[in-house]
């Protein structure tokens, strides 16, 4: 499915094919990816020699040489396109999908019996009431909807901003696109700091970084603020994955129901990305690309709130009234 995507993001002349392309591409992620994470988690948890007090370090460690593709990809695609026109990068991701399937087509492989499941519907709504059942994980949702909005406008406008708003060639915009993704290769240091953290701070942590990051787009106007704006916001992106990733396999690992949880969790904080690639051109043209990074970046300081409360977790605590006035009138 991904590699028909990217031939149709070739030859694409109409909005209709790169809608076509993006539904097709959108069905390969989730085919892979997802059942890809899920049984990376059940691999490393049933390492027979692993400690589950640092089951996400070793998780991190094993995402950061999965994002390695997504590092390398803008530095070496801006190149490509530079050189070779815009169209080439997807002949090269055409290629370079089709010589990894065929490897792994041909590898050994042991498939073991399938696990009893609950009978599949259709009807999402009620996975979708099991999961918000769990309060910390409706604190998890206030984080990661938000964060899913930025991810979609920085993965919709931020090359346009760039180029037309800050006037950069496409070169910068492929290394400001590989600063932004470097981060995801220090997953393994994300994981340690989960592992001393716990994932509630981690998440809170990442999702604030994020934040700042957005607003900081908005405000930008050199070519090396947006770079280290691009490292903080992929920092935060990198940090809230763990957290994310952790805190759905600790409550899911208790009840049997991690790669349910996860698809769930996945399926609900998409409603994020949904939302943004409708309202967000709208708000271009109403209010400017600098606002919808501003306006971004404010959800997302709006969801640590409400997550911190959700999660019963704060990372500043609020004095109580008393304190405060015992702290502001009493003179012994």
């Amino acid at each position: 499915f991904t590699i028909l995507a990217y031939v149709l993001y070739y030859w694409a002349v109409d909005p209709f094919t790169l809608f076509l392309g993006r539904m097709l591409e959108g069905i390969g992620y989730s085919a892979v990816v997802l059942v890809s994470i899920a049984k990376l988690e059940d691999l490393v948890a049933q390492q027979k020699n692993a400690n589950k007090s640092n089951v996400p370090a070793r998780f991190g460690s094993s995402l950061s040489v999965g994002k390695l593709g997504h590092v390398l990809g803008p530095l070496i695609g801006g190149v490509i396109a530079a050189y070779y026109g815009l169209g080439s990068p997807f002949l090269a991701a055409v290629v370079g999908l089709g010589i990894v399937g065929m490897w792994y087509f041909f590898q050994k492989h042991n498939y073991h019996p399938l696990p009893p499941f609950r009978k599949l519907t259709w009807n999402p709504i009620p996975l979708w009431r099991e999961y918000l059942k769990v309060k910390p994980l409706r604190g998890l949702l206030a984080l990661v909807m938000p964060h899913q909005f930025s991810i979609a406008v920085v993965f919709a406008f931020l090359p346009l901003f760039l180029v037309e708003h800050i006037h950069l060639s496409i070169e910068q915009v492929g290394i400001i696109l590989f600063v932004k993704e470097i981060p995801q290769l220090m997953q393994q240091l994300a994981g340690k700091l989960t592992d001393k953290w716990g994932s509630k701070k981690v998440s809170i942590l990442g999702t604030t970084l994020s934040g700042i990051g957005m607003i900081g787009f908005a405000f930008a106007s050199t070519f090396e603020v947006v770079l280290i704006t691009a490292f903080v916001y992929g920092l935060g992106a990198s940090i809230l994955g763990i957290g994310t990733l952790a805190m759905l396999s600790g409550i899911g690992e208790k009840q049997k129901r991690e790669a349910t949880y996860l698809g769930t969790h996945v399926s609900i904080s998409k409603w994020g990305a949904f939302i943004a690639f409708i309202v967000s051109g709208i708000i271009v043209e109403a209010a400017g690309m600098p606002f919808l990074f501003a306006l971004s970046g404010t959800l997302l300081f709006i969801g640590v709130i409400v997550g911190e409360e959700k999660m019963g977790f704060r990372s500043f605590p609020t004095p109580k009234p008393r304190m405060l006035v015992n702290l502001l009138f009493h003179h012994r």
